[in-house]
């Protein structure tokens, strides 16, 4: 049976790949492309079907998926504190960070933290960052091996820290 869906589709193919086509102008000026005889239609003749080759698999894409295979360790990494878009309302500018982290961080791997293009390095998924200054920032994390090559996406989220000052004080009456 399946030989014969495959012979008659092959049949049906074959003959739309000698279909002809037709091309004229209408009575607005329209040009119209039809399967279809027109009076005062012209045939077009239409080019070959284009095919490519692929290239042959290189090492670099091998070494991207062994890249992938030693990304997916971590099922799961993630900034969990502060929130993206979260605001940190704390005098003394600290803001704790803290990751999600599936498995817990595996031995010999270590955090990068950057805070406003200024690194750190832990061994733990948690840093406490102290006189951040009021504004917006942007935090990334990701993780790294022994030999120090990232096994990790970078992750990134912004956050708004809100210190209190004499020149905001209110004007209660």
């Amino acid at each position: 049976m399946k030989i014969f869906i495959a012979l008659i589709t092959t049949v049906l193919f074959s003959q739309t790949s000698l279909a002809e086509i037709y091309r004229w102008v209408d009575e607005a000026g329209n040009t119209i492309y039809s399967d279809k005889r027109h009076k005062d239609a012209e045939k077009v003749e239409l080019p070959g079907i284009s095919s490519y080759a692929s290239k042959p698999v290189s090492k670099t894409a091998n070494n991207n998926q062994n890249n992938a295979e030693e990304q997916a360790r971590y099922s799961q990494f993630k900034i969990s504190e502060p929130g993206n878009d979260a605001t940190v309302r704390d005098n003394a500018g600290r803001v704790v960070v803290l990751l999600e982290l599936t498995p817990a961080l595996l031995k010999g791997d270590t955090v990068v933290f950057d805070i406003d293009g200024k690194t750190y390095k832990q061994k733990v998924p948690q840093i406490l960052f102290s006189g951040i200054d009021r504004g917006t920032h942007i935090l990334k994390a990701y993780i790294i091996d022994g030999q120090g090559k990232a096994v990790t996406p970078v992750v990134s989220s912004q956050f708004h820290m809100k210190r209190a000052s004499i020149l905001n004080r209110s004007k209660a009456p």
